[in-house]
């Protein structure tokens, strides 16, 4: 089983760091939906190039993508095997952006400098655990908040695999690339 495996959650919830073990676990590719789907500056591919790029990565054997919009998930979700919720505390969530942020200024890797630009994303990532839907809407108008996550996994449940701790998360990662060892 689980040869896709869908990850989804809030924003310094572990998605990303998630992805890429078990992708390199499992020997499929790992793809992050911060970057797919967007120019190298940032600005975002015309949604009907974006569909068919999310749409094609649904159509593949095995992989695993990380994470939050909502607006263009639902072939993921639909095509995979098994859906990791991560959703962990705000607290957590807040000290794993912080140190992202300090990581990435200390290596010069950071691609948002200064500590406006900190303050600018906690703040809008806050609202996602608070599920507050404004000002942080999808390209469709959706909300991405945990009650749009819970709404995009409900009808789902059979396959969803629920993280509240980082235990759970270890767990889940066990489970999945155990059962993607014996699907082969």
């Amino acid at each position: 089983m689980a040869a896709r495996v869908f990850i989804i959650g809030g924003p310094g919830s572990g998605k990303t760091t998630l992805a890429d073990r078990l992708a390199a676990s499992m020997g499929v590719p790992s793809y992050d939906l911060d970057w797919v789907g967007f120019r190298p500056d940032g600005t975002p591919l015309p949604s009907e190039e974006q569909s068919a790029i999310y749409l094609r990565i649904a159509d593949q054997p095995g992989w695993v993508v990380a994470g939050n919009y909502n607006d263009v998930t639902a072939p993921m979700c639909e095509a995979a095997e098994a859906i990791i919720w991560l959703d962990l505390p705000w607290r957590v969530a807040a000290w794993r952006i912080v140190t992202r942020y300090l990581k990435a200024a200390i290596s010069g890797n950071n691609a948002y400098p200064g500590i406006g630009s900190l303050c600018r994303f906690f703040w809008r990532t806050r609202r996602y655990y608070l599920d507050i839907p404004r000002p942080w809407f999808d390209s469709d108008g959706s909300p991405r908040t945990r009650g749009a996550v819970v709404r995009l996994v409900a009808v789902r449940w059979e396959r969803v695999i629920h993280c509240r701790t980082q235990a759970e998360v270890d767990e889940a990662s066990a489970v999945v690339v155990a059962r993607a060892a014996l699907s082969k």
